[in-house]
């Protein structure tokens, strides 16, 4: 049987300031979601789930990057 473990990742201040500034124009104000760092305990396999932005029928899906 697999075990999920989900880790909880903090979203990045600076994307998100860049989503709220591009959306400012057209008066949306999105709903975050964090992502999630999800690991199959028992493999060596491991998805990272992007952050979302939903606004009223769309959703924006988006990931942390450094340079």
């Amino acid at each position: 049987m697999l075990k999920i473990k989900k880790t909880k990742i903090d979203m990045d201040k600076t994307i998100k300031n860049k989503v709220d500034f591009s959306l400012k124009s057209m008066s949306l104000k999105p709903k975050y979601i964090c992502g999630n760092l999800v690991k199959l305990n028992t493999t060596n396999l491991t998805y990272l789930e992007p952050h979302k932005a939903v606004l009223d029928n769309f959703m924006i899906l988006f990931f942390n990057y450094s340079d």
